[in-house]
């Protein structure tokens, strides 16, 4: 495989990752001192205590509850599609390659993961939320995790080898928030 079809590739599934991800961030977290010396005051209502959508298609955008949730939910098809997608290519990728991809892509998941396990336990932050979009933060949580367990079973068969000190803390399932599945 050549250098832009391994290009394309690792773009389509990093695509599909950060597609429709939401996320927001607390006012309360954040040294408004710091916001006040980097310039970025004047943005302080436009990024604080807002949930933000990261499309693919359209870049960063409010979430907007009234436009129905069904995009949100698909993640669990685009996570499904990344797996088949990465399955169908491993024949074909030189083991450095696929090496490569996977690495890439576990990294990336691995970093999201974290961030949203940090949004799903912090949703109290957020004022007036409803239990719909409540329920969003739990259920992109749920896929994403699942997701990283499908990486770790599909292409780490061994999990010792996933020498990742989140990983390894991920696969042991020690500190992570307790969810019915």
């Amino acid at each position: 495989m050549n250098n832009t079809d391994l290009e394309a590739l690792h773009l389509k599934v990093t695509s599909k990752l950060w597609s429709n991800l939401l996320f927001y961030i607390p006012k309360e977290t954040i040294d408004l001192e710091i916001i006040k010396k980097l310039g970025y005051k004047k943005y302080e209502d436009a990024i604080f205590n807002k949930i933000i959508v990261l499309d693919k298609d359209f870049g960063f955008m409010y979430y907007n509850s009234e436009e129905g949730n069904k995009k949100y939910l698909k993640k669990a098809t685009d996570f499904r599609d990344i797996i088949f997608l990465l399955l169908e290519h491993k024949k074909a990728l030189k083991d450095f390659e696929l090496s490569y991809i996977l690495d890439k892509h576990y990294e990336q998941t691995e970093g999201l993961l974290h961030i949203i396990n940090w949004l799903n336990s912090n949703v109290h932050f957020l004022k007036n939320l409803d239990l719909n979009t409540k329920g969003l933060f739990q259920f992109q949580f749920i896929f994403y995790k699942k997701h990283l367990e499908e990486i770790i079973r599909n292409f780490y068969p061994s999990k010792d080898n996933v020498d990742n000190a989140f990983a390894r803390w991920f696969v042991n399932d020690k500190n992570f928030i307790k969810l019915e599945d």
